[in-house]
């Protein structure tokens, strides 16, 4: 308990350093071509805006989301941007030590620099692609037709966005749906913020992420109450010559997917579908047979240059992965979380045909 109080004091450190540091450098980098004179001011002002910023953030967690939706949003916005304007500034910085720019030269670059790439990942956050996979099996005599979605996040992410999806996904007319973590995020979350899930018009088999463990117990349960959702905690079900199987995430200590998986009796006779949230512990359901894992949480590193640091805490980051006798899809996600924006990876609605072998 102690050692996780002092790991958790020491991350909350650091992260607040980082941000900070995050607004230290252009600012005074911006104060000092601009108006020299007041340099000295820079550090008062990027913990001031720092702690501005991270106060409202948390703020704006414990209220309802109709009350402070769009300073929220504004907040996700401005934690995108600074990251940003951090390297618009250092590679002017750079340019600036081969090319004599001028005081005005370097200002136009960096914010043409931020905000074309602002601009760019504003709209691929707002964008839905969807991504076609085909595996095959001996174990099915017919197709089957499964839509992975991961990463909802819903509470964060806009109604016309899950419009949008929800839309997407009829269009595709699957046999059934995955839903494999982070659906819901927030403790705010009611039946009517799902609504537009009603609208699905076949089975649709939900599973556990990181989020639900941070919110209050059983919101999603209630959230989805009104609606066809399955919800699968360590548990199985058939569909037809499937076997669905849904676990709680990966939690704090390794083997517990062993843990959530050793009262379910895999069916050598059925083609079967592990639905587990982050791709972790891969080689246990190797060991007990399942033949695809459909996995989420990685959002493909959602934002360069996150898209290259997330392979060092992820072997499988994301795109399907052959493990043998057993397939791995790891998807970057439907939709985000924090900033609403994508550079280097994109929202997707996954489909996945699976059909017998000839």
């Amino acid at each position: 308990m102690v050692v996780s109080i002092i790991k958790s004091l020491f991350f909350l450190i650091l992260f607040a350093l980082s941000f900070v540091g995050l607004h230290y450098y252009p600012f005074s980098r911006i104060i000092s071509i601009l108006a020299p004179k007041y340099k000295p001011y820079s550090l008062a002002l990027s913990l001031a805006v720092a702690f501005c910023v991270l106060s409202f953030f948390l703020i704006s967690m414990l209220f309802h989301k109709s009350f402070f939706g769009i300073p929220q949003r504004i907040t996700y916005f401005w934690f995108g941007f600074i990251f940003f304007l951090f390297f618009a500034v250092l590679i002017t910085h750079v340019i600036s030590l081969m090319l004599p720019l001028g005081p005005r030269l370097t200002i136009l670059i960096i914010f043409l620099l931020a905000l074309s790439v602002v601009a760019y990942a504003l709209i691929e956050g707002g964008r839905l692609h969807t991504k076609t996979i085909s595996l095959t099996s001996s174990k099915i005599t017919k197709p089957y037709s499964i839509v992975l979605l991961t990463d909802l996040h819903v509470g964060s992410n806009s109604t016309s966005f899950l419009q949008k999806v929800v839309t997407r996904v009829n269009d595709l007319k699957p046999d059934f749906v995955t839903i494999v973590g982070d659906f819901i995020d927030r403790d705010n979350v009611t039946p009517d913020d799902i609504d537009m899930f009603k609208a699905l018009n076949m089975p649709v088999y939900y599973t556990y992420g990181n989020h639900e463990f941070y919110v209050k117990k059983d919101t999603p349960e209630k959230a989805i109450e009104e609606t066809q959702i399955i919800l699968l905690r360590n548990k199985a079900v058939i569909h037809d010559e499937l076997q669905i199987i849904g676990v709680d995430d990966y939690r704090r200590y390794r083997a517990n997917l062993e843990k959530h998986m050793k009262d379910i009796v895999i069916n050598p006779n059925k083609y079967s579908i592990l639905l587990n949230h982050q791709p972790k512990e891969e080689d246990i359901p190797q060991s007990k047979g399942v033949d695809l894992i459909l996995s989420g949480h990685t959002h493909g590193g959602q934002i360069f240059p996150f898209t290259l640091f997330v392979k060092l805490a992820y072997r499988y980051v994301y795109g399907l992965y052959d493990l043998g006798k057993t397939k791995l899809y790891v998807t970057s996600g439907a939709g985000i979380w924090g900033p609403r924006m994508r550079l280097g990876s994109q929202n997707e609605v996954v489909l996945i045909n699976i059909v017998p072998e000839s």
